[in-house]
Protein backbone atom coordinates (compact mmCIF):
# COMPACT_ATOMS: atom_id res chain seq x y z
CA UNK A 1 0.00 0.00 0.00
CA UNK A 2 2.87 2.58 0.82
CA UNK A 3 4.01 1.85 -2.72
CA UNK A 4 0.87 2.86 -3.96
CA UNK A 5 0.67 6.19 -1.51
CA UNK A 6 3.88 7.24 -2.85
CA UNK A 7 3.38 6.73 -6.60
CA UNK A 8 0.05 8.78 -6.13
CA UNK A 9 1.91 11.50 -3.86
CA UNK A 10 4.52 12.34 -6.30
CA UNK A 11 1.76 12.46 -9.42
CA UNK A 12 -0.02 14.74 -7.31
CA UNK A 13 3.56 17.20 -6.55
CA UNK A 14 4.31 16.52 -9.57
CA UNK A 15 0.61 18.01 -11.20
CA UNK A 16 0.91 20.64 -8.71
CA UNK A 17 4.37 21.76 -10.17
CA UNK A 18 3.20 21.91 -13.53
CA UNK A 19 1.02 24.87 -13.12
CA UNK A 20 3.54 26.35 -11.18
CA UNK A 21 6.46 25.97 -13.56
CA UNK A 22 3.94 27.72 -16.43
CA UNK A 23 2.83 30.37 -14.34
CA UNK A 24 6.43 31.45 -13.63
CA UNK A 25 7.37 30.94 -17.40
CA UNK A 26 4.27 33.24 -17.82
CA UNK A 27 5.33 35.59 -15.90
CA UNK A 28 8.87 35.63 -17.63
CA UNK A 29 7.19 36.33 -20.80
CA UNK A 30 5.39 39.68 -19.71
CA UNK A 31 8.53 40.50 -18.09
CA UNK A 32 10.34 40.14 -21.06
CA UNK A 33 7.82 42.31 -23.37
CA UNK A 34 7.32 44.80 -21.07
CA UNK A 35 11.45 45.59 -21.46
CA UNK A 36 11.29 45.42 -25.20
CA UNK A 37 8.52 47.56 -24.99
CA UNK A 38 10.39 50.28 -22.77
CA UNK A 39 13.75 49.63 -24.83
CA UNK A 40 11.63 50.17 -27.93
CA UNK A 41 9.51 53.72 -26.12
CA UNK A 42 13.28 54.94 -25.43
CA UNK A 43 14.58 54.35 -29.09
CA UNK A 44 11.74 56.26 -30.41
CA UNK A 45 12.21 58.86 -28.23
CA UNK A 46 16.07 58.92 -28.92
CA UNK A 47 15.49 59.27 -32.88
CA UNK A 48 12.63 62.35 -32.26
CA UNK A 49 15.64 64.28 -29.93
CA UNK A 50 18.41 63.10 -32.79
CA UNK A 51 16.15 63.91 -35.81
CA UNK A 52 16.19 67.36 -36.07
CA UNK A 53 20.47 67.81 -35.14
CA UNK A 54 20.89 64.69 -37.91
CA UNK A 55 18.88 66.38 -40.69
CA UNK A 56 21.01 69.43 -40.28
CA UNK A 57 24.05 68.01 -40.05
CA UNK A 58 23.40 66.05 -43.49
CA UNK A 59 22.16 69.25 -44.61
CA UNK A 60 25.42 71.18 -44.03
CA UNK A 61 27.20 68.02 -45.99
CA UNK A 62 25.43 68.53 -48.74
CA UNK A 63 25.68 71.79 -48.99
CA UNK A 64 29.65 71.85 -48.64
CA UNK A 65 29.75 69.06 -51.33
CA UNK A 66 27.68 70.64 -54.17
CA UNK A 67 29.77 73.83 -53.77
CA UNK A 68 26.80 75.92 -52.67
Amino acid sequence: MSLINNFMANIMIRLMTIGEEQDEEGQTLVEYALIIALISLLVVALAVLVKTPLTNTFTKIATALNGS
